[in-house]
């Protein structure tokens, strides 16, 4: 033989080993299928398994049954019950004059219904439009007179329908 035939020998024997390493690695890598020995049965419940205690006396598991079983049961939450809220107190007529004061007031001597007057809330500065029949704090408005340049008389209707004047200064 030849040197160049003995090398070609030589190259062909090492693709077939590397062939045969590549074979063996993917064949591990894959694994092989269970027997049907080694397959654990469709039918099997393993929920529904339950080992029988025939050890009589000496073992105590059965008479600790009933805290699991009220383990496993649902607990049923009930929503605490809230009480509705109470709705504010109206405001009388002396705190809604104590509450309010009047910036401006326009007095209509024709048609007293056409009179408006601003107010505002001496607590946050809020400023509010009135006129005739508008609704403040709960009080219909049904009159406004002005008295001078520093104060105002409005008429309100409460809700027992008593008419009552409220003086605003500035």
């Amino acid at each position: 033989m030849k040197g160049s035939q003995l090398r070609l020998l030589v190259a062909l024997g090492n693709v077939l080993l590397i062939a045969a390493i590549a074979a063996l690695a993917f064949s591990i890598i894959r694994g092989s299928s269970f027997s049907e020995l080694e397959t654990p049965n469709t039918n099997f419940d393993a929920v529904k398994f339950q080992i029988a205690d025939t050890s009589g006396p000496r073992s105590s598991i059965q008479e600790f049954s009933v805290v699991w079983q009220a383990l496993d049961r649902k607990v049923i939450v009930v929503a605490p019950k809230i009480a509705p809220p109470k709705p504010a107190p109206a405001p009388t007529i002396q705190t809604l004059g104590s509450r309010l004061r009047v910036v401006a007031v326009h007095d209509d001597h024709d048609d007293p219904k056409k009179s408006t007057a601003i107010v505002e809330t001496r607590g946050n500065g809020q400023q509010q439009m009135v006129k005739y029949g508008q609704k403040l704090q709960g009080y219909t408005i049904v009159g406004i007179r002005s008295e001078g340049e520093s104060s105002a008389i409005l008429t309100v209707k409460g809700p027992t329908g008593k008419s009552e004047d409220i003086r605003l200064v500035k």
